[in-house]
């Protein structure tokens, strides 16, 4: 058999010319995706034809634009430009929602990089002053910028646990209303001190979100306030430590508390694992005192 003259090429010479291995070929054959245009029965060689070339480089193209196999064998038959066409613009409405999604990862580990490249560096400013037993707790007077957070208020119980699993209710809501967070978690504290029972506190669970979102009744403004803050390095059960500093500063500067305390966590337990270096910011919204 002559195939020179009828224009067949062996299956080493169409995976040369074609850039594609011949292990890949045999496959195809397999599966009846490209089958050969002739096997020699005395010594099993297949034959392709330039026809098959072509639909190599079809095959290819289909690929890289994420078609399964079966998929493809299906669009080699190209008997209908309008199912060709239908498919092709399912599958760039797939890559369009595709990309929407990695921005929207991209976007979230960026603030996550930001959020941890803001702890490192506050707890490296904590090591350059010899942090001990007895930290210093640096107050700034701040507005805090206007936001919509995600939120949860009920009265629980106080403690570690509880707030994992207040948390958890939050991210659910995130999933369920295809929420983007923009910062981290925070507490909002609404008893007042002499008022507050550790096993029964009105205690709100929230996140700054990126939409405003009018079918999700668990977003709400928050910010826009004047507020003392300080950061805390430590155990949350040293945290009184840095409410005393900031109200001796209130007192001092003549300034009332007048809203919730707040506690921002910016490096917590999804962090780091050892406590010592969880850093809270201690924010109380404050109003100058008038004296006349």
């Amino acid at each position: 058999m002559n195939t020179k003259e009828e224009g067949l090429y062996l299956i080493g010479e169409v995976a040369e010319i074609c850039n594609i291995s011949v292990k890949t070929l045999r496959y195809y054959d397999q599966i009846g995706l490209l089958q050969p245009e002739k096997v020699d029965g005395r010594n099993n060689y297949r034959y392709y034809s330039k026809i098959h070339m072509l639909y190599i480089n079809i095959i290819k193209d289909l690929k890289s634009f994420g078609f399964s196999l079966q998929e493809i064998k299906m669009l080699l038959k190209r008997e209908d430009l309008s199912i060709l066409q239908e498919k092709l613009s399912m599958k760039l409405q797939d890559i369009i929602e595709n990309i929407e999604a990695f921005e929207s990862i991209q976007a979230k580990l960026e603030r996550y990089i930001a959020t941890v490249g803001q702890g490192k560096d506050i707890l490296e400013d904590y090591d350059h002053i010899q942090y001990s037993a007895q930290p210093q707790y640096k107050i700034e007077l701040k507005t805090i910028p206007p936001s919509q957070v995600l939120y949860t208020r009920y009265r629980c119980p106080c403690r570690p646990g509880i707030f994992i699993k207040r948390y958890s209710q939050l991210f659910s809501l995130i999933d369920q209303y295809k929420l983007h967070r923009m910062g981290s978690l925070m507490a909002v504290f609404h008893d007042r001190c002499t008022q507050f029972d550790h096993e029964n506190a009105d205690i709100e669970v929230c996140i700054e979100v990126a939409e405003n979102r009018k079918d999700c009744p668990a977003i709400r403004e928050f910010g826009g306030f004047m507020a003392a803050t300080t950061l805390h390095r430590g155990k949350y059960a040293d945290l009184v430590k840095g409410y005393q500093a900031l109200m001796e500063w209130v007192q001092q500067n003549d300034y009332d508390v007048n809203g919730a305390a707040i506690e921002k966590y910016i490096i917590d337990a999804g962090s780091t694992s050892y406590e010592e270096n969880y850093v809270t910011e201690l924010i109380l919204p404050v109003e100058k005192i008038n004296k006349n």
